[in-house]
């Protein structure tokens, strides 16, 4: 995790916030062909210790995300990469519509 200081607001104390990322050394190529690391941000630890973590597919994309109170969402996307479906917590799926 990499932490940046972040002072106290409104009589809260803060510590810090936390960014955790996963390196995906086999993604994304430069003109020579070689793989290029990418970084993805999997999580953040806000200042009071809750976390937001986020899973990604193998575009980067972001497929999930686990709130502070464990609860997750879900993302879809389809063939021409835009999103498709959105799953709360509630399982109610939304179905978007690109025009």
């Amino acid at each position: 995790m990499t932490a940046i200081d972040v002072p106290a607001h409104d009589g809260i104390p803060a510590s810090n916030i936390q960014y955790s990322y996963d390196l995906q050394s086999d993604m994304g190529f430069n003109s020579g062909g070689s793989p290029i690391p990418i970084l993805h941000r999997t999580g953040v630890r806000a200042r009071l210790g809750k976390c937001t973590w986020y899973g990604r597919d193998r575009l980067g994309r972001v497929v999930m995300v686990k709130d502070p109170l464990n609860r997750i969402t879900g993302y879809s996307y389809c063939g021409c990469g835009g999103p498709e479906t959105i799953t709360d917590a509630r399982v109610k799926t939304t179905t978007l519509t690109l025009q």
